[in-house]
């Protein structure tokens, strides 16, 4: 598979900027993250320390980020925390439901 040179460029300024902001990635599914810190942790805690993964998979139902807080990683934007910029190109793109649905727990 071969990426194209302004994909490439795009890919290394986000990484740049969450690195330099020391901040998660905030459009990932809550679901999926836990899943991924579960098995980190499984993977590289000592066999003998508890792996603590129903909070973890319970705190996916709370949103983003519940998820990131129990993970120990820093605060993740909320839709209403990002720039201007940020949220035009979303609200232009019809994606504003789907990233409140990320931060947001699940209305019953």
């Amino acid at each position: 598979m071969e990426i194209s040179e302004g994909l490439a460029r795009k890919l290394v300024t986000v990484a740049y900027l969450m690195l330099k902001d020391n901040e998660p990635y905030r459009y990932a599914r809550p679901e999926l993250m836990a899943q991924k810190f579960i098995d980190l942790r499984v993977k590289y805690l000592p066999k003998e320390w508890p792996v603590p993964s129903a909070p973890l998979r319970g705190s996916a139902k709370q949103g983003l980020s519940a998820v990131y807080h129990l993970a120990g990683l820093p605060p993740v934007l909320t839709p209403e925390q990002l720039p201007a910029g940020e949220r035009y190109m979303l609200a232009e793109r019809q994606l504003t439901p789907f990233v409140e649905e990320l931060h947001a727990p699940p209305q019953r």
